[in-house]
């Protein structure tokens, strides 16, 4: 009799350690040099001095402090070689992420060692190994525990220690120059490459996703390459620390008024991912029929539409569409609209031959192709007068939670308690909005800011014409979106009032 136990993510990761150090104590190796090339030898769980590259603190020939006014200080190489033993032997873990745009909020430590090669320690004791595609890092951060807090401690000492013996400089952080992804893209298809690419370099590519390019996906890894999509749309400069992921998640789930009180879990997956639980939760993705989620099972095209177009549709009302293929009878009914949207949003392309092949198993390449595309296409919505047109649109509906969506953190403080009250439902039966426009730049008469829109609402009743009414938008950006900040009052045009 076969027995197959399967275990949750967290005990997959701490069985999966285990064996890396045991595997390196056993030969005398550290994880780092037990790996092979490209992102392997970046191991997802290692020892500081590992993964920062030294093997003494005595490879290190000089340390600055810079601080966030510009000024810097040389470390005394005793209080240097210090602060590397307190972080000594501490367990780092992956994740990827761009520059830190706010790096010099405090400080940080630029490291020059003997063999001429820098490294940038943060605030945090974060740090870039090495390239994972244009503008993107793989990055090293400490364990999360308790345990963490001698190295902040070590940190803030250092800089209370050296923040009046600082003096003006020009010293700016060191990211690395060498870019691993160029050695993971073995085995994938040459159409796939400028996607891959693409993908990894707007960090939506998870790292153990770069292999097996053209085998199956599992239902498992699409949820995990949608979840990293997601929360890319939340956080444009965020990181993929699991930490980071689920923060990312839930916020979206809290923002959406979804019950998260409940453990989610299935008959063959007992503890799902962060991204299975999210995307489950939102509707995006469902069980199997018999109530289990298979994880390991492949995804066919026409359940990668539906996930595709679910998501499409947790940030922009998904417009209906219809597309015309030779195999249009082998489309289940219940995939059709996700199909053909797919389609005409060039989200998903056929096989060829007029065909979809609805019910071919999906690739991995394929799938990083089109979470990309969809990636951009609701980036590409992100322009003051696209997220306002959105937002007028949610008006018009009604709709109290895409309104909120689109708020930023302050306004949303401000509105929470107004529209939970309502029961997210905005506006009244009647007067309803029928029509709107929305104005931004230079427009005649109307002088606006880049960080403003215009969005003149048109009213009516069952009897006609109910007046114009106008509301100014003024946005901010955060994490690199555009986010509704405040919202004026509605004045009406055809009264002047």
């Amino acid at each position: 009799m076969n027995i197959i136990i399967r275990v949750g993510p967290i005990l997959k990761k701490i069985i999966r350690n285990v064996l890396i150090i045991s595997m390196a104590a056993f030969f005398s190796l550290s994880p780092y040099a037990l790996a092979g090339s490209g992102v392997e030898k970046y191991s997802e769980s290692a020892a500081f001095q590992d993964v920062f590259g030294i093997s003494s603190p005595d490879d290190v020939k000089s340390v600055t402090i810079v601080y966030s006014d510009g000024r810097s200080a040389h470390l005394d190489l005793a209080d240097a070689k210090s602060l590397l033993n307190v972080h000594w032997g501490f367990s780092m873990e992956r994740f990827t992420m761009p520059k830190i745009q706010d790096i010099a909020k405090d400080y940080y430590f630029n490291f020059y060692m003997e063999d001429g090669t820098k490294r940038t320690l943060t605030l945090g004791s974060f740090f870039a190994c090495a390239g994972f595609g244009e503008d993107n890092y793989i990055w090293y951060r400490p364990y999360i525990g308790n345990a963490r807090n001698a190295l902040y401690t070590a940190c803030s000492s250092m800089a209370e220690k050296y923040k009046n013996l600082a003096v003006p400089s020009d010293e700016q952080p060191f990211y690395p120059e060498n870019d691993v992804l160029g050695e993971c893209l073995s085995g994938a298809s040459e159409w796939a490459l400028p996607e891959i690419k693409s993908a990894a370099s707007a960090n939506i590519l998870p790292i153990d996703l770069t292999t097996g390019y053209t085998q199956p996906i599992s239902r498992e890894n699409f949820c995990r390459l949608a979840g990293y999509m997601i929360c890319r749309l939340q956080n444009k400069e965020g990181g993929t620390h699991p930490y980071d992921i689920s923060g990312e998640l839930n916020s979206l789930l809290e923002r959406k008024g979804v019950d998260t009180s409940t453990q989610i879990s299935f008959p063959d997956d007992e503890y799902p991912g962060f991204e299975v639980c999210a995307l489950y939760r939102l509707g995006v993705i469902g069980g199997r029929d018999d109530g289990c989620f298979d994880p390991d099972g492949n995804i066919t095209r026409q359940e990668a539409a539906k996930i595709l177009y679910n998501c499409a549709k947790l940030y922009d009302p998904a417009q209906s569409a219809c597309v015309s293929y030779a195999d249009n009878s082998d489309i289940a009914d219940w995939a059709k609209d996700y199909v053909y949207w797919v389609t005409q949003n060039d989200i998903m392309n056929g096989v060829g031959d007029g065909r979809f092949a609805p019910k071919e198993t999906y690739t991995t390449e394929q799938s990083i192709a089109t979470v990309l595309r969809l990636f951009q296409h609701i980036a590409a919505k992100n322009d003051v007068g696209s997220v306002a047109a959105r937002w007028a649109e949610a008006m018009k509906m009604r709709d109290g939670r895409a309104q909120y969506l689109f708020m930023s953190r302050d306004l949303e403080s401000k509105s929470y308690e107004m529209l939970d009250s309502s029961g997210w439902v905005t506006g009244v039966s009647s007067p309803w909005i029928a029509r709107y426009e929305v104005r931004v730049g230079q427009n005649g008469d109307l002088k606006l800011g880049d960080n403003e829109a215009v969005v003149i609402f048109e009213y009516a009743t069952s009897a006609g014409y109910a007046g114009t009414y106008e509301q100014t938008l003024t946005f901010v950006n955060e994490n690199g979106w555009n986010r509704i900040d405040r919202i004026s009052e509605a004045y009406n045009i055809s009264t002047g009032q």
